[in-house]
């Protein structure tokens, strides 16, 4: 009998133990070099102008090591101070780049390091490029699956960067520049956005049951903010995934994220919405679109200055397409009588203009109607009510009127 209790008890123990293993992540590191006493800092986030350090410790016989765990899988770095200085900027204000490995994280795995200090790439501002061959980190599935990730979209972000210099030289040259500039200058974006969506599309298939594939999900879908799959496209990308992942709680937030991007695909019907007119009168969007013109949705808000900074242009493209059948209809994300008809007044806005009837920040708003992550945003909808395109703004405005109207 005692020997019965004896064995109940370590099994609840085993079980226990085995339990918390589960709900831990553990870091385990070596970096060779003058790196004794530095300070390591474990950070949450896959940007480095968002990142939040989450702990720290001291380099110790040239090893450090982290235990802790996570509330879903996502994206962490560790990043070494070499100095006792924690300031981000110089006096000049200039960033300053520390030491950094970009890490998946998630409970129950464990990650080894080995880097020498002169090989790590330092952290950047708005750059996620990381080049692993040149250190050692094993031991997780799911940091794997990331580092992957992350090496198979490095070269295309670069590409991206390197092919987007001359348009944005274009966009500061407005008005005083030939659109022919601009039309010349997006087309190997385009390609290169092409690529992005193949590799995405490739790497979610091949990942089916990593959960760093539901990142790379994650990060489709919000680039589809610019139209970049279709809801045929999500639907397939979704239906990917192993059982064994498609019952996590991360997997089922980014599926409703998905769900409800899909409904504001290019080729899906608009989807009506509550809104206000500047006298405050109560409008429906259904009372502006498939009517039998196409119009183009330009959400925006006084207080934005990219926003207004782009009327001018979009005043050009109203101008020369108006009388062919464009209608623009401006939808303020700020209803505030003051701040909304006072920017209408000074910028002159010749089109229909309405605002959300409620502040699109609460729950029972309408912000996730087009599921739309920043503004300016624009949303081309057809004579039928069909959506047309996704964001086409700048050039891509122009490329898109060609396209349904001619020069």
């Amino acid at each position: 009998m005692k020997r019965r209790k004896l064995l109940s008890l370590l099994t609840i123990i085993i079980t226990a133990l085995t339990a918390k293993g589960q709900d831990t992540f553990t870091i385990e590191g070596i970096i060779f070099g003058n790196v004794e006493g530095m300070t390591v800092h474990l950070l949450k986030g896959d940007r480095e102008e968002s990142r939040v350090a989450v702990d720290s410790t001291i380099i110790k016989g040239g090893k450090f090591h982290f235990k802790g765990s996570v509330a879903i899988p996502e994206p962490y770095a560790i990043k070494i101070f070499l100095t006792d200085d924690r300031s981000f900027f110089t006096a000049d204000m200039e960033y300053i780049e520390r030491p950094h490995i970009p890490l998946f994280l998630k409970n129950s795995e464990k990650i080894f390091i080995e880097a020498d200090i002169d090989k790590m790439l330092p952290a950047k501002i708005k750059s996620l490029a990381y080049d692993f061959t040149s250190i050692r980190v094993s031991g997780s599935k799911s940091n794997a699956g990331y580092m992957e990730y992350i090496q198979g979209m490095t070269p295309l972000w670069s590409a991206l960067e390197t092919v987007s210099a001359p348009y944005k030289a274009y966009l500061a040259k407005r008005p005083d520049v030939d659109l022919k500039e601009g039309i010349a200058a997006v087309r190997p974006i385009e390609e290169i956005d092409h690529e992005i969506a193949r590799f995405y599309k490739k790497f979610i298939r091949s990942h089916g049951d990593n959960i760093a594939a539901v990142y790379a999900l994650e990060q489709a879908i919000y680039s589809s903010n610019e139209g970049i799959f279709e809801a045929e496209e999500i639907d397939e990308l979704l239906a990917v995934f192993s059982d064994h992942i498609r019952t996590t709680s991360y997997f089922k937030s980014i599926e409703a994220i998905a769900n409800e991007t899909k409904k504001y695909a290019v080729g899906q019907k608009f989807t009506d919405m509550n809104l206000i007119d500047p006298t405050y009168k109560l409008v429906k969007l259904s009372d502006h679109v498939g009517k039998g013109k196409y119009v183009l949705l330009d959400f925006w808000g006084p207080w934005c200055v990219p926003c207004r900074k782009e009327f001018p242009f979009v005043k050009q493209v109203y101008e020369q397409y108006h009388a062919k059948g464009l209608e623009i209809l401006a939808i303020s994300v700020d209803s505030h009588k003051g701040r909304w008809l006072r920017a209408i007044e000074e910028e002159n806005l010749p089109w229909q203009n309405v605002a959300y009837a409620t502040h699109p920040f609460t729950k029972e708003s309408d912000i996730k109607t087009y599921a739309y992550w920043s503004i300016p945003f624009y949303l081309l909808i057809g004579p039928d009510g069909t959506i047309v395109d996704r964001n086409p703004h700048g050039v891509y405005l122009h490329q898109k009127m060609i396209e349904i109207f001619g020069e």
